[in-house]
């Protein structure tokens, strides 16, 4: 009997200390991981105040094909979308092989990035691993893919690889498949 109450009593002191332990990341149903900060109170001898100045985390959202021309994007270079998701409903980055041709859709508006860094092995204008800044400075993305089979027409295979999305402090991860060429 004393060992089930002792068992008992650590299974209830660890829920507790689980329960009031602040989260930094969250996983959602469609296997974004988001970092968050957490909440934080300023404590004086008379009140307890909440800090109300909380970032609000990036909400990535996917744009079609019709999306990215009309705003002058397409042709050469990489597309990418989320993991098991449909290519044509739902891309999430493309990189082109011009200059500052590089969109996502955040917060409902597609932003348009340049990459500031780019190293790893070439492929059909990128690297596999960039970095690119929106034009307005506010949100930074980090690119890494890995290459998969090359295509029968001036292509190749991205099956697997991740977005990081920062901006205001906040960061979303998005794993993504997608494919490049011309």
């Amino acid at each position: 009997m004393k060992t089930i109450f002792k068992c008992s009593l650590a299974l209830l002191l660890f829920a507790s200390v689980s329960a009031c332990t602040p989260q930094s990341s969250v996983s959602n149903n469609s296997g974004e991981t988001i970092n968050s900060q957490t909440s934080q109170t300023e404590t004086n001898s008379s009140n307890i105040t909440p800090v109300t100045e909380v970032a609000t985390v990036p909400q990535v959202e996917g744009f079609t094909m019709d999306e990215l021309f009309d705003s002058g994007g397409g042709g050469c270079g990489m597309s990418l979308w989320k993991a098991g998701s449909n290519p044509q409903e739902a891309i999430v980055f493309f990189n082109g092989i011009d200059e500052n041709s590089t969109l996502m859709k955040i917060n409902g508006k597609l932003v348009n990035f340049k990459r500031t860094e780019a190293t790893g092995e070439d492929f059909y204008g990128q690297k596999t691993s960039q970095t690119f800044v929106s034009e307005d400075g506010e949100t930074e993305v980090k690119v890494d893919v890995e290459l998969g089979e090359k295509g029968e027409i001036e292509s190749v295979e991205i099956p697997q690889g991740t977005l990081q999305i920062e901006q205001a402090g906040e960061t979303v991860e998005i794993p993504v498949v997608g494919d490049a060429g011309c």
